[in-house]
């Protein structure tokens, strides 16, 4: 099984670049939907970056969508998803925000369920300002298991 540190990376234009800790993939929710792009390099390190969900128009509830490059998929049989982590005692629970998760082949994040899905969604509140923290199970085409453990960050009508 290959566990991907939580440093992370950004591909841009088939470019790979390390991103330190505080940056992060921002998604205004005022598109009511966030993609999050996720890879594999060739040293089989998972590509991906944090999700900062920015809300500064006053819109809340967003679609989140993790969706995976081809040859990779998320077998559900076998554990694969992506699944909130518990935080601390008396902080936000990842149940208050975030709702709706199923595995799908569409790029929108509608219930589409396929036998291979390359897409995850799930819903978000968006309501408290909060970091999470998940973990993205999923599988190569010759069944090989990835884990990675990135953040969420809401920022609930904080604006940036």
């Amino acid at each position: 099984m290959k566990r991907t540190p939580r440093s992370a990376s950004l591909v841009v234009a088939g470019l790979l670049f390390t991103l330190s800790a505080a940056a992060s993939a921002q998604c205004n929710v005022a598109r009511n939907r966030c993609t999050v792009g996720v890879s594999v390099d060739k040293a089989g390190n998972v590509v991906l970056q944090p999700v900062d969900l920015v809300n500064d128009t006053g819109r809340k509830k967003t679609r989140i969508i993790w969706k995976l490059d081809n040859g990779y998929w998320f077998d559900t049989a076998a554990g694969d998803g992506v699944f909130f982590k518990n935080p601390p005692a008396g902080s936000v629970k990842p149940g208050d925000e975030f709702y709706d998760n199923y595995a799908t082949t569409d790029d929108l994040g509608t219930h589409k369920p396929d036998f291979k899905p390359t897409r995850y969604h799930w819903r978000n509140r968006n309501e408290k300002p909060y970091t999470f923290q998940y973990e993205i199970r999923f599988h190569d085409s010759g069944n090989r298991p990835y884990i990675l453990d990135p953040t969420i960050t809401n920022n609930a009508g904080l604006g940036k």
